[in-house]
């Protein structure tokens, strides 16, 4: 019998030193820790954003308390907006929506008198006081021609602060 590398080994054992576990070399310990730091950092960052930014959301999906930022409307013919709490930085707000009776395509020019109709006295209720006598401006919103003619006939009227950011809601305010 040859003798084993090493000395002597017990019958069934192999031959030589045991082998030594694979440890990472310092470069893929680096690579690892980039790698975790980058999603760490990833995530934050959209977190973050969506926190500042708040949630996308479908024009047609805003509902009356919903704070946004006009500015910040994700394209620009406002179908979509970032709803925040109103808590945080915001402009505009949500006080009235509804579906419009009206079966063919209705311009800005012919929605803004159903609009004087019917957002004026929602904005009285909702805020508190007449437009006329507000520190406040009524905007709206509603679909463009395709999807006028899909069967969209959503109006979304809302304050806007002309005085800037806010961090609170105007419901009940009465300015």
């Amino acid at each position: 019998m040859a003798q084993p590398p090493y000395g002597y080994a017990a019958p069934g054992v192999a031959y030589g030193a045991r082998p030594k576990p694979k440890l990472f070399t310092v470069k893929e310990i680096i690579g690892i820790a980039l790698a975790v730091t980058f999603i760490a950092i990833s995530i934050t960052y959209s977190m973050l954003n969506v926190a500042r930014k708040g949630i996308e959301t479908r024009f047609d999906d805003l509902k009356v308390g919903d704070c946004f930022t006009e500015s910040d409307s994700v394209d620009s013919n406002y179908s979509n907006e970032y709803v925040v709490d109103c808590t945080v930085a915001h402009d505009s707000e949500v006080f009235y929506t509804v579906k419009l009776p009206y079966l063919s395509y209705k311009t800005d020019d012919a929605v803004a008198p159903y609009v004087k109709d019917n957002c004026d006295p929602a904005f009285k209720d909702y805020v508190g006081i007449d437009y006329a006598d507000s520190i406040f401006r009524i905007r709206y919103l509603h679909s463009d021609t395709t999807t006028w003619m899909q069967g969209n006939l959503t109006v979304v009227c809302y304050v806007l602060d002309t005085a800037g950011d806010r961090t609170s809601s105007v419901k009940g305010t009465a300015q």
